[in-house]
């Protein structure tokens, strides 16, 4: 039996958040009740990107670099993978769902997502400046990580 895997629907704030960032799901247009796919349906899609959302607070209970490298990897050696743009690309993005936690951290999170997607427009913004700069603003001592396949790049 083929492996399975959950989409987003697009009521969920995690969709909202892609589309603030100006990307588009290509779950979009499935029904609630539609959202276990499996690897078949993800190579037919082809996305540019793939974003991995793990459980909030996992920053603050363990889940560090190598937990998210081994994520990257499991997606990249997953089987009729190696044909998907995202992952010929390596712009695979492992995401904490912290970024949903507030208006800051939310803009957060469309800026990585954002900076990963057209990198070409964000060649001029220090993305980790940035990023500290609203967990100052938010007020908040939360860890907003975000590891990416493409360039290693973490934060």
């Amino acid at each position: 039996m083929p492996e399975k895997y959950v989409t987003l629907h697009k009521s969920s704030q995690m969709h909202a958040l892609i589309t603030k960032a100006g990307m588009y799901s290509v779950s979009a247009r499935l029904r609630d009740n539609d959202l276990v796919v499996d690897a078949g349906w993800i190579v037919r899609k082809n996305p540019d990107m793939i974003v991995k959302i793990v459980s909030a607070g996992l920053a603050e209970n363990g889940f560090g670099h190598a937990e998210a490298d081994r994520i990257l990897q499991e997606i990249r050696t997953r089987e009729g993978f190696d044909g998907i743009t995202a992952v010929r690309n390596r712009l695979l993005l492992v995401l904490s769902e912290d970024v949903l936690q507030n208006p800051y951290t939310e803009c957060a999170g469309a800026l990585i997502l954002a900076s990963q997607a057209y990198p070409e427009l964000f060649e001029d913004v220090d993305l980790s400046a940035a990023l500290g700069m609203l967990r100052d603003e938010s007020g908040m001592d939360l860890v907003l990580g975000y590891y990416s396949g493409r360039d290693g790049g973490r934060e």
